[in-house]
């Protein structure tokens, strides 16, 4: 069912796995949308490096906001190459925020549970960002310039997206396939963040779009878990349907070999978002139930 959106949205990265999602969820007279790498059907090509916004898309006057997707979100690709990161991440957005500003266009900037170090856990608004990650000093970058540039705008934090198609990359079907095959299954039970599934992304975007909310809000599921809690969830709902020989392994998320030192605990609390636009994203141990029921 198409969203009724008042006005023509601009999705810039439509071709990233949550923008998919949402393009799905409107009809193709309500948004344009771009790609940079990854071509898919409906989008057009755009390079924030090398390209102005309308060059991509035509006038920009003929969009009421801007849903900006775009960028390199592997924080492991953006430390070994900074320089390229920077351009893509901080410098290439900014000329596109300053492009849609100049056009009367509302952005809509998607960012990073990553812009905070982990020491903590359970983030509000109100907490002070300090990335130890260079993504999240990026995302960060471009939130406050934001700030600096206009009052009519909205950031929403983005935590951990999952979705619930095999082969779509994300956490729990990744270890489907490893627990069918049995075994050990190594996995984090340091790392803390707050889950949420792809559709209940979708859900707020479009709510914030429509509603015009302004400000900075998490975007996250309802929940602090571990990784480790996330694979035990998953886990009792194969188990309830069928026998599987799996042993988890408890370890810390930096015994991975990753380029920079991963936060432990980028949990973010919701409740802005909530009462805002009345957001209530499922739980993890809702989602496993559905995703085995499925099958």
């Amino acid at each position: 069912m198409a969203a009724p959106l008042v006005g023509k949205l601009l999705v810039l990265g439509g071709s990233s796995f949550v923008g998919k999602h949402l393009l799905a969820r409107l009809t193709t007279a309500q948004y344009t949308a771009t790609y940079a790498a990854n071509a898919c059907p409906g989008t057009v090509k755009f390079d924030c490096t090398s390209m102005r916004l309308a060059e991509a898309v035509g006038d920009l006057a003929a969009f009421d906001q801007a849903l900006l997707l775009l960028g390199d979100t592997q924080p492991d690709s953006c430390v070994r190459d900074p320089a390229r990161s920077q351009a893509v991440n901080v410098d290439g957005i900014k000329r596109v925020i300053g492009d849609l500003l100049a056009a009367g266009v509302r952005p809509i900037f998607v960012s990073s549970e990553f812009v905070f170090d982990g020491n903590k856990g359970r983030y509000s608004e109100t907490d002070m960002p300090n990335p130890i990650l260079l993504y999240g000093v990026q995302k960060l970058a471009v939130e406050r310039y934001l700030e600096s540039v206009t009052e009519d705008y909205a950031v929403l934090r983005l935590a951990k997206v999952y979705g619930g198609e095999i082969g779509d990359g994300t956490l729990f079907t990744n270890w489907l396939p490893a627990i069918e095959r049995g075994g050990q299954q190594k996995c984090a039970s340091d790392q803390r963040f707050s889950p949420i599934y792809v559709d209940d992304v979708v859900d707020a975007l479009l709510k914030v779009a429509e509603s015009r909310v302004r400000g900075v809000f998490h975007l996250g599921g309802p929940e602090g878990l571990s990784r480790m809690e996330c694979l035990e969830a998953l886990l009792t709902q194969v188990r309830s349907v069928r026998p599987v020989a799996v042993e988890t392994v408890p370890c810390r998320i930096n015994d991975f070999e990753f380029s920079e030192t991963r936060p432990v605990d980028v949990s973010m609390r919701i409740d802005k978002l909530a009462a805002e636009i009345g957001f209530s994203p499922r739980r993890v141990e809702d989602f496993c139930h559905s995703l085995m029921a499925a099958k």
